[in-house]
């Protein structure tokens, strides 16, 4: 053991884009299995190591999808709404240990994995965000720094979005530019 376990960020997940009508069980299942099911068993498997911890965090990756899913993300924007309520039942369980458990809410990050999608934005009259841009990492790492850190040890059980205000955008705002 290297010292024990005071924060564990659950970032791994994924989703694409798929109509409803378009959908199976295996589809469905696998990204339950994936956006789901996965951060919840490793919050199992970390428990005994975040309760023996003096300052224990826990940060699910979650996304704007959890509250304003796009077309075609009906199962990635269920997955991430269910980790949300999932975050609340955990920070309520684990209390009484003092482990605290947040989620973040990221809108489009500017990543390897979203450089197609985000280079066609940075292309288009339209803005998907009050920023104008998608985000960057250092930008959604900074609000986990602050939520694990000591400074953040009054939230618990809440989601915070990081999305250029991207959920603030209503749908008349792209014409007032």
């Amino acid at each position: 053991m290297l010292g024990g376990l005071d924060v564990l960020v659950n970032n791994a997940g994924g989703g694409d884009s798929l109509p409803m009508v378009d959908m199976n069980r295996e589809y469905f299942d696998g990204y339950m299995d994936l956006n789901l099911w996965a951060p919840l068993r490793l919050c199992q498997k970390a428990h005994q190591y975040l309760s023996a911890s003096a300052k224990p965090s826990v940060i699910m990756m979650g996304s704007v999808d959890a509250e304003r899913p796009s077309p075609g993300s009906v199962v990635y924007g269920a997955t991430k709404a269910a980790l949300g309520a999932a975050t609340v039942a955990l920070s309520k369980e684990w209390m009484g240990e003092g482990i605290r458990v947040n989620q973040v809410n990221p809108g489009l990050v500017d990543t390897p994995l979203t450089s197609e999608i985000v280079d066609l934005l940075n292309t288009s009259e339209e803005h998907i965000n009050i920023a104008g841009r998608a985000g960057l990492p250092d930008e959604v790492a900074g609000l986990v720094h602050y939520l694990v850190a000591p400074v953040g040890r009054f939230a618990n059980g809440t989601s915070f979005r990081v999305d250029g205000g991207a959920l603030a955008l209503g749908p008349f705002d792209r014409w007032q530019r």
